[in-house]
């Protein structure tokens, strides 16, 4: 599914995980997919990159104020 709805964004949906369907300013290559829950955990793979990514918390405010943001963000300098 190319487009999700207001819930992820974005991202399309497709076997059970977010799949980023576009390229961004960070990740020039779409094919991200991954899974954030609402308090804070995390999990992406980049397969063209090779890359995978989990951050565990249990607070809220990871989503909302802009720390998942800002993780996917750094992973992307690596």
């Amino acid at each position: 599914m190319a487009g999700a709805g207001p819930i992820l964004g974005d991202r399309g949906w497709g076997f059970g995980v977010g799949v980023v369907t576009e390229p961004d300013a960070d990740w020039p290559v779409p094919g991200r997919y991954g899974w954030s829950g609402g308090y804070g955990t995390t999990w992406f793979n980049d397969p063209h990159r090779g890359i995978v990514a989990i951050a565990m918390t249990q607070v809220s405010n990871f989503l909302w104020n802009g720390g998942l943001a800002e993780f996917e963000t750094l992973v992307a300098g690596i």
